[in-house]
């Protein structure tokens, strides 16, 4: 699966249990566990554009209020998605890069 926000990993299953760390969107997750209720037991698996995010525990699938946190994954999108995610940083980088140069004139 693949976090479109950025997400929580915890030790246990349990919300209360340890803070892991903050995934950003976009991680690819191998599913471990598919577990009960919202609850997926995972192992990050890190990419060029998430390296930091390797880690293993538990989260969720889904806020309290069934905002999505992850989808599912196909292989074959990875790339096209990686891609969308670069373009889109790089719009957003110039587009803040030129606000800064607007704010000094």
């Amino acid at each position: 699966c693949r976090s479109v926000s950025a997400v929580s990993v915890r030790r246990g299953k349990a919300l209360s249990s340890e803070f892991v760390k903050e995934v950003p969107a976009g991680t690819e997750f191998e599913v471990l566990d598919p577990g009960e209720g919202r609850r997926l037991k995972v192992r990050a698996v890190p990419s060029k554009f998430a390296a930091s995010a390797a880690c293993e525990g538990w989260i969720s699938e889904r806020t309290r209020d069934g905002q999505t946190l992850v989808v599912k994954a196909h292989p074959w999108t990875t790339a096209i998605t990686e891609a969308e995610a670069m373009e889109s940083f790089d719009v957003k980088a110039k587009k803040d890069k030129k606000d800064k140069k607007d704010k000094k004139d």
